[in-house]
């Protein structure tokens, strides 16, 4: 996948509702991945640039990724304030 399809796409995901307000939980890389219109394999590269928030490991030993629904609500939120301001 290219960097310009992938910028866009955050472009895009910035618009997205990710979750209705008061929903909160645990999500899988693909339901991540799935809200933001990505591949599972950019979350990655994404959280590695501080593109997205940093997941949580269930399992303490990296194997078991989870993102919490209010954090990339925020994070979601923020990328909107961002780009109004520019």
């Amino acid at each position: 996948m290219s960097t310009k399809v992938d910028e866009r796409n955050m472009v895009e995901a910035q618009n997205l509702v990710l979750l209705p307000s008061g929903v909160d939980g645990y999500l899988r890389k693909q339901q991540v991945a799935a809200m933001l219109g990505l591949h599972p394999r950019s979350i990655g590269r994404y959280v590695d640039r501080g593109d997205l928030p940093k997941p949580i490991y269930l399992d303490g030993k990296h194997r078991v990724p989870r993102w919490i629904g209010s954090e990339l609500r925020e994070w979601q939120e923020k990328k909107r304030r961002e780009s109004e301001q520019q």
